[in-house]
């Protein structure tokens, strides 16, 4: 295992460095972890770190604690700010390929109920963010953020409660793709941001499905370079 040292907290390291043991391992749900005191040595931590990460992991269902038998990994773990399972995936290239294809199917028409609901306020806030994106890229600055807000906004004001559900996992792939693609598609971002922007401001549903599919489209194309 690595050495921890950064600024996150000791228990968040140990969070990170015991799911990295279970992915480097190829634990398999059932599968039993190290007890703590052989944890507390892989991470030189102390017993409250350990107990504490646990208790995180435990919460988060990446694993279950059986009392005096000791601790294992869940039937189906997961994390629950991770929808797709990103953290458990080796070939994260794949789920995210498969998360952009089912975005494919339904953003674009998505955007259609959007541009029926979405009111002056919303637009603008839609513009803004659009503004905002374009700002951070030019000065190299990581805009993760905003993009994810740029297209929950979208899902959220298209009313459809199901998309709203979806929201997160939208915004997880989005993220994701950000870092995959190591922002090679920085200019297009800019160029389909805009093109939504104003398909939606003109009430030009074929114009803003088209522009979303192309926007999604065009991370599927680079993917498939990598």
């Amino acid at each position: 295992m690595k050495k921890l040292g950064s600024k996150k907290t000791l228990p968040e390291l140990a969070v990170e460095q015991i799911i990295g043991y279970i992915n480097e391992n190829g634990l398999q749900p059932g599968d039993q972890l190290p007890n703590e005191v052989d944890l507390m040595n892989k991470l030189k931590v102390g017993r409250g770190t350990i107990r504490e990460a646990i208790k995180s992991l435990n919460s988060k269902g990446v694993v279950i604690i059986k009392r005096g038998i000791g601790t294992f990994v869940a039937d189906q773990p997961g994390i629950s700010d991770d929808p797709l399972g990103f953290t458990f995936e080796t070939d994260k290239t794949k789920v995210l390929m498969d998360a952009l294809e089912v975005r494919l199917l339904i953003e674009p028409q998505m955007i259609i109920k959007t541009i029926d609901n979405i009111s002056a306020k919303q637009l603008k806030e839609l513009s803004d963010l659009a503004d905002e994106i374009e700002s951070l890229i030019n000065k190299n600055k990581d805009y993760t953020v905003q993009d994810i807000e740029f297209h929950t906004l979208l899902a959220r004001v298209s009313g459809n409660r199901v998309i709203g559900k979806l929201i997160p996992i939208i915004a997880g792939a989005i993220e994701q793709a950000i870092d995959v693609t190591d922002k090679s598609l920085v200019q297009e971002t800019i160029i389909t941001h805009r093109l939504i922007v104003e398909a939606v401001a003109n009430k030009d549903k074929e114009g803003a499905s088209k522009a979303m599919a192309r926007h999604i489209q065009d991370n599927i194309d680079i993917l498939k370079t990598i």
